[in-house]
């Protein structure tokens, strides 16, 4: 009997969560903000004798798809300029002229390192002293060069003297 009385407890009990569960999901979906909903408008579908025709009820005037000429459209104009470095080991001899130039690192390619060479190899450094008279010594240079057209294509730079 109390084994009845259990059951039936059980179920009852069951019964009332299932109910107010739904009139609580029933409530919470009451308070949830609608869902936008796309609008599509078939203006672009319709052919040039609508187009025209609405754009008369709607008083203005019909949009031409006519595109101007290709040879009409000026082309763009712009150069990519792009930056890399060379690090070079040098050797300076004691006139402060570069007496050998040796590539250690690079982010462009060959061309642009022969060039880089090509610019130290220009400038004139100051020698190192040792008892007040120059002598040949080694450094580290890093060369910053644009890389906006091929080398063969672009005048040189000048050659920059070095403090």
């Amino acid at each position: 009997m109390t084994a009845l009385r259990f059951i039936g407890s059980f179920l009852s009990a069951l019964v009332v969560v299932s109910i107010l569960l739904t009139i609580g999901v029933k409530l919470f979906a009451m308070f949830e903000p609608e869902e936008a909903t796309l609008v599509f408008h078939e203006v672009d579908l319709l052919s040039a004798g609508e187009r025209r025709e609405l754009a008369n009820v709607l008083g203005t005037q019909p949009r031409l798809g006519i595109l101007p000429p290709m040879a009409d459209i000026p082309p763009l104009k712009f150069r990519r300029t792009v930056h890399g470095f060379v690090q070079l080991e040098l050797s300076i001899g004691a006139a402060g002229r570069v007496t050998d130039a040796k590539v250690l690192g690079s982010t462009l390619p060959p061309s642009y390192q022969q060039r880089a060479i090509e610019l130290v190899r220009a400038r004139r450094y100051a020698p190192d002293l040792v008892d007040g008279q120059p002598v040949a010594s080694r450094r580290l240079e890093i060369v910053d060069l644009p890389m906006n057209a091929p080398v063969s294509d672009r005048k040189l730079m000048p050659a920059e003297p070095s403090p």
